[in-house]
């Protein structure tokens, strides 16, 4: 088996670009989802724990998972300096000519 056919899409620069931005929000917002939860997570625990272990427990899930998201946000961090350097850059539409 092959890879799958890709179509061939033309996409300006300005459109890519502002795809890329649309990207990075799209993933900021899940991972605020995902927060969200741990959080929602974190008070069912703690309401429910019977004992300091349950808790510790609880307490390390949830640290693993904002670690991870640390980690993820700090590409997205790298990956938004990167578009915005290639935004400023452009100068394919008015819209950037006139900046």
């Amino acid at each position: 088996m092959g890879l799958p056919e890709i179509p061939k899409v033309s996409v300006s620069r300005c459109d890519a670009i502002n795809l890329l931005f649309t990207s990075i929000a799209a993933e900021e917002l899940a991972l605020s989802k995902v927060i969200r939860e741990e959080a929602r997570k974190l008070e069912k625990g703690i309401c429910l724990s019977c004992n300091l272990c349950d808790l510790f427990e609880i307490n390390e899930s949830v640290n693993s998972i904002l670690k991870t998201i640390i980690q993820k946000e700090l590409v997205l961090l790298l990956k938004l300096e990167e578009v915005a350097k290639l935004d400023e850059r452009c100068c394919c539409c008015d819209e950037h000519r006139h900046r």
